[in-house]
């Protein structure tokens, strides 16, 4: 919800049909100058009620995207468990450090022991809050855009997610190693 359905409602089709998910930095150029922090009040697992403002709240199963970017760099598929990315940039250092967590820290560094030695010495990024849960209920003040798994669904005022633990069934080739399953 908020900035990430403004992107993919203002990506053009037929730059995407051409170049790909590249075509999505174009929809992020055109929605950025008009991004607007908006409250939230949402809940997760254990009931209690939160509110805060964010420019994007992400709910996933699993956290990669193309060109090897991690967003959600703890996501798994089968672990029974939603990834929340809550997207909360103060000013344009704040949409750098987003950048950086996300393609660098996440992306590059996570890969390597040392680099993963810099990120615990470094300190979390207020810019992106991670969240986990079976669960989220989310409440926004005034209708704000929507999106499901790359396609624009309009606006919404509130929206309920929920894990389906094993609701997934996946079709490998047979004798597919699944040890890392």
């Amino acid at each position: 919800m908020g900035l990430d359905a403004d992107m993919i409602a203002n990506t053009r089709p037929d730059l995407k049909k051409t170049v790909g998910w590249i075509a999505y930095l174009d929809g992020a150029a055109r929605s950025l100058p008009g991004a607007k922090p908006f409250r939230v009040v949402y809940q997760l697992d254990d009931g209690r009620l939160h509110s805060t403002k964010v420019h994007s709240m992400l709910f996933a199963n699993c956290g990669a995207l193309p060109a090897g970017i991690a967003l959600m760099p703890d996501a798994s598929l089968d672990d029974g468990t939603m990834d929340i990315a809550v997207i909360q940039p103060t000013g344009p250092l704040g949409w750098l450090g987003i950048w950086r967590k996300v393609w660098w820290d996440n992306s590059v560094l996570r890969r390597s022991r040392a680099g993963r030695r810099v990120l615990e010495r470094r300190g979390r990024n207020s810019s992106i809050r991670y969240l986990r849960g079976r669960t989220a209920d989310t409440a926004m003040v005034s209708p704000t855009s929507i999106e499901l798994d790359g396609d624009e669904l309009g606006t919404a005022v509130r929206m309920s997610c929920r894990i389906e633990q094993g609701g997934l069934s996946i079709v490998l080739p047979k004798g597919h190693d699944v040890s890392n399953f």
